[in-house]
């Protein structure tokens, strides 16, 4: 238990600490960011309990995006698996368990965000992260 929580407060704050260093930095492609942010899995319904949707203005319509995520730990835990997977026909990005999503169970994510040089979303300056 005791590694799983040190893991997990590494992943945040290691994620978190360049998710604010700007857009340019080197852990983020060019003309991009990453972005790092708690999902809370108010969604999941009895008819699809293995499915929660990541609702996020820079990840809908954006299938390039490359996203890792974390359980945050909770009594739900239940050691199943995860996967992140992008579905063309919402435009949205889904996290799916190998077990029961429980309603309100927590998620750590982190996303590699490339916006195209044709975008006509502009990063500012002074390298902050006006979307986030």
């Amino acid at each position: 238990m005791k590694k799983i929580l040190i893991i997990q407060i590494i992943f945040i704050s290691l994620f978190l600490t360049k998710a604010f260093a700007g857009p340019n930095t080197p852990e983020a492609p060019a003309g991009g960011q990453v972005l790092a942010f708690v999902h809370k899995a108010s969604d999941v319904s009895a008819a699809n309990p293995n499915v929660t949707i990541l609702d996020h203005h820079l990840l809908n319509g954006n299938p390039d995006a490359i996203i890792v995520v974390t359980k945050i730990w909770s009594r739900y835990e239940n050691g199943t698996t995860l996967y992140v997977y992008y579905d063309p026909d919402t435009a949205r990005w889904r996290i799916f368990s190998t077990g029961n999503i429980w309603r309100d169970e927590e998620f750590n994510v982190m996303a590699s965000i490339h916006h195209s040089m044709g975008s006509a979303r502009s990063s500012g300056s002074g390298g902050t992260n006006s979307d986030l």
